[in-house]
């Protein structure tokens, strides 16, 4: 029988390396990685730690009624080109995917497919037993979910839905961050549209307020302290 201090050193070494891994993984977000090479390296992360086959991570547009960006791993380019067009549009109500986004609560499934809300799966898509699905939540704003399947051994536990909440958070920063400062960039390009038309109507001075209101639209405001909530 192995010893139990050997045993507690192990348990110790791997609790460390997991912790490790997410500690680094963090450091993407603030990386120069745009936003999709930083999503999918903490898809990988999230895959690793798990022990999944298959992982996938879907980004929703801002009115959270389809997937802007949908990442995958595990799925080479001939059953992807099987399966057909990746998912976008995703009704609410319909199917495990979509039971995410209507009620963002991690969920661990041992056979998805006994899910009541499970609806089969596209012609050509792989078989699939072992489902988790985390939202990408920060602050009650839901930017999407991460979904793995099919895990190596067994069946997804609670270290590995704690795992996979943490790296979802880091990905809704990623998410909030872009979409910051996409807004940001717009109202630089609002103003630079409102200097422009000034100098355009610099002999119409009673016309500028009016072009200045125009082009420059509501102005935009930072966004509040980024403390990540499970």
């Amino acid at each position: 029988m192995m010893d139990h201090n050997v045993m507690s050193h192990n348990e110790a070494d791997a609790n460390g390396q997991w912790l490790g891994r997410l500690i680094r993984a963090g450091h993407f977000v603030s990386s120069p990685l745009d936003t999709d090479q930083v999503l999918n390296r903490l898809l990988k992360v999230a895959r690793d730690l798990t022990d999944a086959r298959y992982a996938a991570l879907g980004v929703l547009d801002q009115e959270q009624e389809e997937f802007e960006r949908f990442l995958t791993l595990g799925v080479n380019t001939c059953v992807r080109a099987e399966i057909g067009r990746l998912p976008r549009r995703l009704p609410k109500d319909r199917g495990v995917l979509g039971l995410l986004i209507d009620d963002p609560t991690p969920l661990r499934l041992r056979d998805i497919r006994k899910h009541p809300h499970f609806e089969g799966f596209p012609e050509g898509h792989p078989p699939m037993k072992t489902f988790l699905g985390v939202p990408i939540l920060i602050r009650s704003t839901l930017y999407g979910c991460m979904y793995l399947a099919e895990k190596e051994e067994g069946y997804f536990d609670q270290a590995d839905e704690s795992s996979v909440v943490v790296l979802a958070e880091w990905a809704a920063i990623a998410i909030e961050h872009t979409r910051f400062f996409e807004s940001v960039e717009q109202q630089r390009n609002g103003l630079e549209r409102a200097v422009q038309k000034l100098e355009r109507t610099s002999k119409e001075p009673e016309s500028f307020p009016r072009a200045v209101a125009h082009d420059v639209g509501p102005r935009s405001e930072c966004p509040a302290s980024r403390t990540a909530q499970g």
